[in-house]
């Protein structure tokens, strides 16, 4: 199973009328903590390449939850970043980091590499830095990124590739090279304010760039009112606009609301809070196994969805 994840949870399976207490969503921290890492562990007992949703998205769930002292195996999380950190791209070598043999998508590839890494403390090292500042070159002239990964609801696009470019050049840029990162970071920042989302995961990954590119609130303000205002009637996003919530996209889109500072409720209304608890956990026996995300006493839900789409043309 895909896990699309920061720091997951699954929904309290009782459907409550009051959102789930701190206790509650610890708890469901703690019994699903074991499933992510379960999952990260049978994927590479028979794959040996880097994945962002086994690897790089987990890696993320464990800093987090090492923050906020939940438990984690680390056994397990030792033995699956070993397997996926020496793989294509091989951010352990190198001599194969200077060789570039087995580059297949600078953003998506080595780009998640280079996050899943820095999570581990070693973003500034030597041969993340060969492939992150690879990596940058390929910036187009008006400041985005591009990739070859077209796996939406969230590999494909743009705004997806910029964003998850900028996060790797924030965090793995070598302090040599910190002019050339503020003008990349710059010149993404400036195609991120201009360019128009069609998405839900456009308008997620436009504010997720914007963050790590440094922007002021005031900067982030218009990004953070247009990503707000796709939320519905029961407190989830959709992908598209004629598709119906689901949690892959109401969590990300809370995600990255929270990480550029919002306070919630999102639109003001004490029960527009409360709604985005109620619908991961109305949704959790149409979802079955609905990953959520806790942020402090804040619930936030996402797994791969149900619905796939070919295109943001097929809206």
């Amino acid at each position: 199973m895909t896990m699309r994840i920061l720091f997951p949870l699954v929904c309290v399976l009782a459907l409550h009328a009051q959102p789930p207490s701190a206790a509650e969503i610890r708890a469901a921290v703690d019994r699903a903590m074991p499933i992510v890492q379960q999952s990260s562990a049978t994927f590479y007992k028979s794959q040996t390449c880097h994945s962002c949703h086994h690897l790089s998205l987990p890696m993320l769930t464990y800093a987090v939850a090492r923050e906020r002292g939940v438990r984690i195996d680390e056994a397990i999380a030792a033995s699956t970043a070993q397997h996926g950190l020496a793989s294509a791209p091989d951010v352990t070598s190198f001599d194969r980091a200077v060789q570039n043999v087995s580059v297949i998508d600078p953003v998506a590839s080595d780009g998640w590499a280079v996050i899943a890494v820095s999570t581990l403390g070693y973003g500034k090292s030597l041969v993340p830095g060969i492939y992150v500042r690879r990596m940058a070159t390929q910036q187009r002239d008006d400041g985005h990124f591009v990739t070859s990964d077209m796996r939406p609801p969230q590999s494909y696009g743009d705004f997806y590739a910029t964003a998850t470019a900028v996060r790797a050049i924030a965090a793995a840029m070598p302090d040599k090279l910190a002019a050339e990162k503020s003008q990349r970071l710059a010149h993404a920042k400036k195609w991120l304010l201009t360019a128009k989302p069609s998405t839900t995961e456009d308008y997620t990954s436009r504010l997720v760039g914007l963050t790590f590119a440094g922007t002021t609130a005031a900067e982030r303000a218009t990004s953070i009112a247009e990503l707000a205002a796709l939320q519905r009637s029961n407190g989830g996003w959709g992908q598209l606009a004629h598709l119906d919530p689901d949690a892959y996209s109401t969590g990300e889109a809370l995600v990255a609301l929270a990480g550029a500072g919002v306070a919630f409720p999102v639109r003001g209304a004490a029960r527009k809070g409360e709604a985005c608890s109620d619908y991961c956990c109305c949704n959790q026996l149409e979802f079955h196994t609905a990953v959520s995300f806790a942020m402090d006493h804040r619930t936030f839900c996402n797994r791969r969805s149900r619905q796939m789409w070919l295109s943001a043309d097929s809206a």
